[in-house]
């Protein structure tokens, strides 16, 4: 995950990473935007005919705007129980075991890496939690390398373009002067 520099690659591999890391079912990456809504929500374990079939993606309504309000790691038994929660949209698969923890580049949270379906237990426990939340970090330095690379890049391209243009000059009154 830290040597990928393209930040969506980046971003997916987080995801991916999650999920086998804590033996979850699905897992996801919600990407805070403006208005602390989600600009984008990237799934794993849910194949492109189930998503389609949900349509909309979370925008950062019910518990998962609770959790943006409230950036701490979250685990719970049953996601349904929590006060937040108001369901799931239809052809949505069932999901009950629930933990969360934010992503944050600096100080900044990011997004929020969520985790569904302890394979092989009810719940998940403090370990993954613990586990999650290192990944988190690393993900957040990942995250803020992408970023700098592709600032770097976009630099790059804006200094050939500059290289390209004809010098600027200006009249002055008896002679034009120009600048290299």
């Amino acid at each position: 995950m830290g040597r990928e520099l393209d930040l969506p690659q980046v971003l997916r591999r987080i995801v991916e990473a999650a999920v086998v890391l804590v033996d979850a079912e699905y897992g996801a990456l919600g990407v805070i935007g403006v208005h602390r809504r989600l600009s984008q929500f990237l799934t794993v374990g849910v194949d492109e005919e189930q998503r389609a079939r949900i349509s909309d993606l979370p925008s950062g309504h019910g518990i998962l705007g609770e959790l943006i309000r409230h950036p701490e790691a979250l685990r719970l038994p049953e996601l349904s129980e929590h006060p937040a929660s108001y369901g799931f949209p239809s052809h949505h698969p069932p999901m009950h075991s629930f933990l969360r923890v934010p992503v944050r580049v600096r100080d900044q949270v990011f997004g929020n890496l969520y985790l569904t379906e302890k394979r092989g237990a009810a719940e998940f426990d403090a370990e993954d939690e613990a586990v999650l939340s290192t990944l988190a970090v690393a993900a957040g330095v990942a995250v803020e390398n992408a970023r700098l690379y592709e600032e770097a890049r976009l630099r790059e391209r804006w200094l050939r373009a500059a290289q390209r243009s004809p010098t600027p000059c200006y009249r002055a009154r008896r002679a034009p002067r120009c600048w290299n």
